[in-house]
């Protein structure tokens, strides 16, 4: 079990940064009027405030899962070479 933990961590990332935009787009993304009211810009703002955080969220668990595995699999094949 302890060799597929980065692998999920990296794919859960991958996960987040790719939906955190298709859930920021479903909960008010776009700004309807050329003019908005205040209310609307705020909120137009809050939503991009979420995705973004969401996106580099998920954009370092996918770095530093991937990262993980490929160490691990650097490991794996020194060891394998040494042998």
């Amino acid at each position: 079990m302890k060799k597929f933990i980065p692998h999920l961590i990296w794919i859960a990332g991958l996960g987040i940064a790719i939906g955190s935009p298709v859930i920021a787009s479903f909960l008010g993304g776009g700004i309807p009027y050329q003019d908005p009211t205040p209310e609307q810009a705020a909120r137009e703002s809050a939503v991009n405030g979420i995705f973004k955080i969401g996106f580099l969220i998920g954009l370092a668990l996918f770095i530093i899962g991937f990262i993980w595995a490929l160490i691990r699999m650097v490991i794996w094949l020194v060891t394998r070479l040494k042998s």
